[in-house]
């Protein structure tokens, strides 16, 4: 008996009787058929539905299908647990790259600071900032300058600073002048010296660097552009 009304209602639920679906056709003559046919389906429904849970769901369910949902279960409660342990497992991963990509990353080497020194007596610091970058595959830090020389144009600056740096054992390696000049220290091993003329570098449109020649009341042809770095 509890086997047959379990096989009604599911027979039921599957043809899509569903009480909220079930609509009783108008008694017109042409649709008579139909709607006797409905009031015998919905009348059966409500039946398997009554003697259903007039039993109880848990008791109905025989034992095949309590084996089903079970083994349902079972697979699903398998597959929540694979799927913690592949986020475990996913977290720990990551964790590891990010501790061997931070353990083993090359630090930037940074200027000599008796090379800075040297730099800072050129003239009259403006402004200065400390950088770290990439220079193709290689960290860098470079440290740039802004300095007051007192030259009357740009040109005669980077003539004044590239003659004070040669007394400190600073050797041009390139000579771009009037516009930069590269320069390299036998003194301080690997520093290298990129020297230009204020207008030319990058530092005379940065905001900060305007600001500061206003606060100072500086002269833009007595200033030079300085960058400091590392390198083989």
């Amino acid at each position: 008996m509890k086997q047959l009304a379990t096989r009604r209602f599911v027979e039921w639920r599957a043809s899509g009787y569903a009480p909220g679906k079930l609509e009783v056709a108008k008694a017109h003559p042409e649709n008579r058929d139909v709607a006797v046919k409905r009031r015998a389906d919905i009348l059966r429904y409500k039946n398997a539905t009554d003697e259903f849970w007039s039993c109880g769901p848990a008791a109905c369910l025989d034992q095949s299908m309590k084996t089903t949902l079970v083994g349902r279960r079972r697979q699903a409660g398998e597959r929540i647990r694979r799927g913690v342990m592949r986020g475990r497992k996913a977290i720990v991963t990551a964790l590891s790259i990010s501790l061997v990509v931070g353990g083993c990353a090359k630090k930037p080497e940074d200027v000599q600071p008796g090379a800075l020194e040297e730099v800072r007596k050129i003239g009259a610091i403006v402004w200065e900032e400390r950088q770290e970058g990439m220079m193709g595959n290689e960290p860098v830090v470079t440290h740039s300058f802004v300095i007051d020389v007192g030259g009357d144009t740009e040109e005669e600056s980077l003539k004044k600073v590239t003659a004070s740096l040669r007394g400190h054992s600073w050797n041009i390696s390139t000579d771009d002048s009037p516009i930069n000049v590269f320069m390299e220290s036998s003194k301080w091993k690997y520093a290298h010296l990129a020297v230009s003329i204020f207008s030319r570098s990058e530092n005379s449109d940065r905001p900060e660097v305007r600001e500061a020649m206003k606060r100072k009341d500086v002269k833009p042809g007595a200033l030079v552009s300085v960058a400091a770095y590392q390198g083989s």
